[in-house]
């Protein structure tokens, strides 16, 4: 049982955060459509920053996704770094033209894009589902104490009538159940989204499986001569 409440607590925690980046990923939605969609000529030139902001926000989630799998989420980009030449001014607004392209040729500005729209909505939901029920346990707990130790200063400045206490205390034994048994996979299901959204993409994968493999036996092929 001590094992399953520190899941639960686990997996709260990992909703909660997941929703505080759910409101990083909208914030920078809003933000950038404002700016690429207010102006259609400065648009592109906010494009370089927009990829740049996705990157850090998917870097901030790989990092949570490989502590709650235990495994790592690489990224799998492109470099956008160019060469320093030329300088000042006008190497700058060259070298930024340039990395335009470089940032629409990426299959990783659209996926890293696909999730933040995703995680947005559904990391907003389910952290908000995980306050509610922990809310609730809290006001179940909280609640009756203070009407029992301040009952006369509550009426006072809550003049609710109790009538739907019954109804709070019937539905309560679905709340710890649904922390305790609902809230861990939930959790896991979403890290396991990121993952894929935000992994390299399969071709990438098994590439790096397949020169896994062949460094793997190349290895046993020298101990084995040796």
């Amino acid at each position: 049982m001590r094992q399953t409440v520190r899941h639960a607590t686990r997996g709260s925690g990992y909703l909660l955060a997941g929703g505080l980046t759910a409101l990083g990923c909208g914030l920078a939605v809003v933000v950038l459509g404002v700016l690429i969609g207010s102006n259609v000529v400065a648009g592109p030139f906010v494009l370089p920053g927009a990829v740049l902001l996705d990157r850090w926000l998917a870097g901030v989630e790989r990092r949570r996704v490989q502590r709650r799998l235990g495994e790592p989420v690489t990224a799998g980009y492109r470099p956008l770094s160019l060469p320093a030449d030329p300088r000042g001014w006008l190497g700058a607004g060259y070298r930024w033209l340039v990395v335009i392209p470089r940032c629409l040729a990426d299959r990783t500005t659209y996926t890293d894009a696909l999730w933040i729209m995703v995680h947005t909505v559904v990391g907003t939901l389910l952290a908000g589902g995980v306050l509610v029920l922990w809310a609730w346990l809290a006001a179940v707990v909280a609640l009756p104490l203070c009407w029992l130790v301040a009952a006369d200063l509550l009426a006072d400045w809550w003049p609710v009538p109790l009538g739907w206490w019954p109804w709070l205390l019937a539905a309560t034994p679905v709340v710890p159940v649904a922390l305790l048994w609902a809230v861990p996979p939930l959790a896991t299901a979403q890290a396991r989204l990121a993952a894929v959204l935000l992994g390299p993409p399969p071709r990438q994968r098994l590439a790096a499986r397949v020169a896994e493999l062949t460094r793997s036996r190349a290895e046993a092929l020298d101990a084995h001569s040796a």
